[in-house]
């Protein structure tokens, strides 16, 4: 072999070695960008596992939260339903609990409603009942004026009614009312007049001043007439 293809061999080997000295750096950095790639996906895959994680853990609080208030309303419902049940136990009750709550509904102020259910007394003082009869008018009924109303209370009250006239076998008009059918009471007071329009018997309150005054109008034994009590009791 002659000294210059020595040479040229050993030329050729550095060559060779600088190639592989490249590819080895290019295979270096190329690994170390890669793995620097991969650790900042790593870390930020870790970075949203960590906040996923602390969604959860605070969706979970607030799921135990939001246990924790069922469970006190529902105590609390069950509570406030023992107290309605006490409250409306009886029909009596639960009716006037009703009409209550129509009044509040309809504007009437509360503290209003307070103040007359404070006023009521337990020793409720009435009256003897008073008992009269009069006529009911009909469109045929031409009898005295005076015998088709009554007054109680020294005239507080002045009452009338009319009715439909009964039909005889004839199948003809007569003076005297129906007793099937409904009759109009008038109830006159120095407040107006009340109407009430139903078949008997007739019941019916007014309160007036201080007072509540009891109506009760039923058949008579006499045709033509109805019988009435009244009686009143301190109000409230």
């Amino acid at each position: 072999m002659t000294y210059y293809s020595n040479r040229k061999k050993k030329k050729q080997n550095r060559r060779r070695l600088l190639i592989v000295f490249i590819f080895a750096l290019l295979f270096y950095f190329s690994f170390n960008l890669g793995q620097s790639k991969n650790q900042g996906s790593l870390n930020y895959c870790n970075s949203q596992m960590v906040q996923a994680q602390e969604g959860v853990d605070k969706v979970q609080k607030e799921k135990v939260i939001l246990q924790k208030k069922i469970e006190t309303l529902n105590i609390e419902k069950s509570l406030l339903q023992g107290k309605y049940d006490d409250l409306v136990s009886s029909e009596d009750v639960l009716t006037l609990f009703n009409r209550v709550n129509v009044r509040i509904t309809s504007g009437i102020d509360i503290d209003r409603i307070t103040r007359v259910v404070d006023d009521l007394k337990t020793d409720r003082q009435c009256s003897k009942a008073s008992q009269k009869r009069f006529i009911v008018k009909t469109p045929l009924y031409k009898g005295e004026i005076k015998n088709t109303n009554v007054s109680f209370e020294g005239s507080l009250f002045a009452i009338t009614a009319d009715g439909y006239s009964s039909i005889n076998d004839e199948e003809k008009p007569e003076s005297w009312f129906d007793i099937e059918k409904h009759i109009s009471v008038s109830f006159n007071t120095e407040n107006g007049t009340e109407v009430v329009k139903q078949a008997l018997p007739i019941e019916k309150s007014i309160i007036l001043n201080d007072k509540e005054y009891f109506f009760e109008i039923y058949e008579s034994g006499t045709r033509g007439f109805v019988s009435i009590e009244e009686h009143s009791c301190n109000y409230p």
